[in-house]
């Protein structure tokens, strides 16, 4: 009866040690997969931002402008200073998961220049 118990207490033990190591893994893989999603939203915004800056004939991207990627939506805040146009993108996953960007250029138009582009989480 003794080995019984001893056994039973080191399965259980076991199972329970890899069902919390399954569970930590698939928490990590759907939000890793929200991440990315979130990232390509932003991506998406910024490069329909960069084709607006170098072609004139369009307009420019506005502050508070909201764009929705399948689950994702992102928010476009935009401030400037003299040839200076500062972006910064807020995307977010159900109201849960956040991510940002900021992208900024130099001399709007055809020649525009990137002066930055980087994750700001």
């Amino acid at each position: 009866m003794f080995s019984f118990l001893v056994m039973t207490i080191v399965l259980g033990s076991l199972i329970s040690v890899f069902s919390v190591l399954i569970w930590k893994s698939v928490f990590l893989v759907r939000t890793s997969v929200i991440e990315f999603k979130n990232i390509y939203a932003i991506e998406g915004s910024i490069e329909d931002t960069l084709k607006r800056v170098k072609d004139n004939g369009l307009p420019d991207t506005p502050n508070g402008e909201v764009l929705t990627v399948g689950d994702s939506t992102v928010v476009a805040t935009l401030t400037s200073e003299s040839n200076t146009k500062n972006y910064s993108f807020l995307a977010d996953f159900d109201q849960k998961y956040f991510a940002s960007e900021t992208f900024v250029v130099s001399d709007p138009g055809p020649s525009t220049k990137i002066k930055r582009w980087q994750d700001t989480q």
